[in-house]
């Protein structure tokens, strides 16, 4: 049996479809799969940190300390697309852009890569840390509850998880800025204690596209592009820009 942990950091409405493609990649590689599905970052850390084998499907910022300090494998990437952040307000707000935040803003995030490229923008508006006070949220619809009950004024939150509220949802929230770096992206890695089957993970993920079972499966992540091997090069620039936005 083989573990397969997934960031919580995906739309609500996709909890279902990673079971759906937990039992393909099982169906394809004829082994048992468990799907593990932390409920925020508390519980995923401790996830990781217990798993021997198996896959992780995780944002650049756990990428880099499970890449880097424990030596799992980056095999698969998004084909299309990138990690953006989006700070948003609540619709009847004042901010229109970043120029109207002042110092003292309650800034509420989840997603340390979003964290760190929101602060990152914000330096343009002699905005950072000392003069912004931020709190971390365990999931994204945490961060917009905050701003929604006025707790924060702004929530950093990925892009796609904006994008993928309803009509009503974005009615109640004004994003002021998004991120447009194209460099940052969600990696599926692999347990070094798994490294055998490097090889027949990448087939099985890839394999998606090559039937209409698993072009369904995409089509409801709203990732019909499915996903593609990454280069190692490729990934330790990912890691480097991110040690940067950190720096």
């Amino acid at each position: 049996m083989l573990q397969f942990t997934i960031a919580p950091d995906y739309s609500p409405s996709n909890f279902g479809t990673w079971y759906l493609l937990g039992d393909f990649v099982r169906r394809e590689m004829n082994c048992p799969i468990r799907l593990n599905m932390p409920g925020n970052s508390d519980e995923l850390a401790d996830t990781l940190a217990g798993q021997q084998d198996g896959m992780a499907y995780v944002n650049p910022f756990s990428a880099s300390k499970l890449i880097r300090e424990q030596g799992w494998i980056p095999l698969l990437k998004p084909a299309c697309g990138s990690d953006e952040m989006v700070a948003v307000c609540r619709s009847h707000s004042p901010y229109k852009s970043l120029r109207d935040i002042k110092s003292g803003c309650k800034i509420s995030f989840s997603d340390k890569d979003m964290y760190l490229i929101g602060m990152r923008l914000m330096e343009g508006f002699d905005l950072n840390e000392h003069n912004t006070l931020t709190f971390a949220e365990n999931s994204e619809e945490a961060v917009l509850s905050a701003v929604f009950h006025k707790r924060a004024e702004i929530g950093f939150l990925m892009a796609e998880t904006y994008d993928n509220l309803s009509d009503f949802g974005k009615r109640l929230f004004r994003p002021i800025i998004r991120s447009q770096i194209d460099d940052m992206h969600h990696v599926m890695l692999l347990h070094p204690n798994s490294a055998a089957r490097a090889e027949e993970v990448k087939a099985a993920f890839i394999n998606l596209n090559l039937s209409s079972e698993g072009r369904s499966i995409l089509e409801e992540f709203r990732h019909s592009e499915g996903f593609a091997a990454t280069e190692a090069e490729e990934v330790e620039n990912m890691l480097d820009l991110l040690q940067t936005l950190e720096d």
